[in-house]
């Protein structure tokens, strides 16, 4: 893994369905920037996940909601080159195309919550991530877990990780977000941030409810007037 005596140049990557986008994707990902200082922060709309059911709004409509959403937030940018690939959207490949274009000489920092990491040996070709990008973790209310790995872990979580991934995580866990930034990449730091408690399966519910786009919390205006504009997420 390299290293650097200064702070490398470092970019953020922020993956999800955002089916639809909403504050608190919005939220996230520009307080994560502004903590770690990262030159850019790109939300990564994936085409299908290989865990998770299919979206509910095509890939189009859910890359220009993210567009709308971010358009005055200069340092947020969207990265559509999971929705370009055919085939579900898998994290390593995303990676490896990521570093072709933009090579090693900067920090990359990859974004998912706890919930996720505890899930990184289900994921295809795991320990190429770190080969790739530092992991930048955020807990939900209740998962403060991470910040001392072996100790505060339920039994019942340590049981269900692999060793060879227990092994890893304590390996390369970063104690301050210092450290982390002087990687260009196989580190991984939890970072207390803003998770707010909204749901973008609760926001479709309401939508296929009957709720008017412009009524409907946490919709950014510009993304709700392009749910109405298009009839999105109506009950058939």
């Amino acid at each position: 893994m390299a290293i650097s005596e200064t702070k490398l140049p470092a970019y953020g990557l922020l993956g999800g369905s955002f089916d639809p986008i909403h504050q608190g994707h919005v939220t996230l990902a520009e307080e994560v920037r502004r903590a770690l200082a990262l030159e850019q922060m790109a939300l990564l709309p994936a085409h299908r996940q290989p865990l998770k059911n299919g979206a509910g709004a095509s890939s189009i409509e859910r890359a220009e909601m993210a567009r709308l959403a971010i358009q005055d937030y200069p340092e947020l940018t969207i990265d559509t080159r999971e929705l370009e690939r055919e085939g579900p959207s898998y994290t390593v490949d995303t990676l490896r195309d990521w570093r072709r274009s933009y090579g090693h000489h900067c920090c990359l920092c990859f974004c998912m919550g706890l919930d996720s990491l505890l899930q990184l040996h289900r994921w295809k070709a795991w320990p190429e991530l770190f080969e790739l990008a530092n992991l930048v973790v955020f807990a939900r209310p209740g998962w403060a877990w991470g910040n001392a790995l072996a100790q505060d872990a339920t039994k019942e979580t340590k049981d269900a990780l692999p060793e060879v991934l227990k092994t890893q995580l304590l390996q390369r866990r970063c104690e301050n977000k210092e450290e982390l930034l002087q990687h260009s990449n196989g580190r991984w730091f939890e970072l207390e941030a803003p998770l707010m408690d909204i749901s973008s399966t609760h926001i479709r519910q309401q939508l296929s409810d009957g709720a008017p786009p412009l009524e409907v919390a946490h919709l950014p205006e510009a993304v709700a007037k392009y749910i109405d504009t298009h009839g999105l997420y109506c009950a058939p």
